[in-house]
C-alpha cells in the first residue's frame, strides 16, 4: 500500500514535467539511489525520489498502525497466557492425526523399541 502511494508521489511529479527514473532494473528503496536518472539535474531528482520514497514509508507505516496487526491478534498468534507459559492452539479447520501411531503423519512420535528378549 505504502508503494502505491510513493509511486503516486513520483507520477504526480511526472505528470508536471520532471521525469524520476533509474538506470538498472531490480534495485528499488535505498539502493536505488546510485542509479537514479532525471531530465532536470540529480538534485532535483534524488529530491523527488526521496520525497516519493518517504510518502510510501508513511503511507505503509500508517496503514499498519490503524488496520494491521492487533493486540488481539498478537495475542492469539503467540498463544501467550498471563501466567508467560505458552498454550498451544490448533489453527480452525486444523485437524491432527487419527492415529497416534500412524506413521505416514510426521508429527507423530516414534515408537518405543521393545526390549531384547534372552
Amino acid at each position: 500500500m505504502g508503494g502505491a502511494f510513493g509511486g503516486g508521489f513520483v507520477g504526480l511529479f511526472s505528470m508536471l514535467g520532471d521525469k524520476v527514473g533509474s538506470t538498472a532494473i531490480g534495485p528499488s528503496g535505498w539502493a536505488l539511489f546510485p542509479l537514479l536518472d532525471g531530465n532536470h539535474g540529480l538534485g532535483r531528482t534524488i529530491a523527488i525520489y526521496a520525497g516519493g520514497l518517504l510518502v510510501g514509508y508513511l503511507a505503509g507505516f500508517t496503514a499498519t498502525y490503524f488496520w494491521g496487526f492487533s493486540a488481539r491478534l498478537l495475542e492469539e498468534f503467540n498463544g501467550e497466557t498471563e501466567a508467560g507459559t505458552v498454550e498451544v492452539t490448533a489453527s480452525p479447520g486444523a485437524t491432527g492425526p487419527s492415529d497416534p501411531s500412524d506413521p505416514s503423519d510426521p508429527s507423530s512420535p516414534e515408537p518405543e523399541p521393545e526390549p531384547a528378549k534372552a
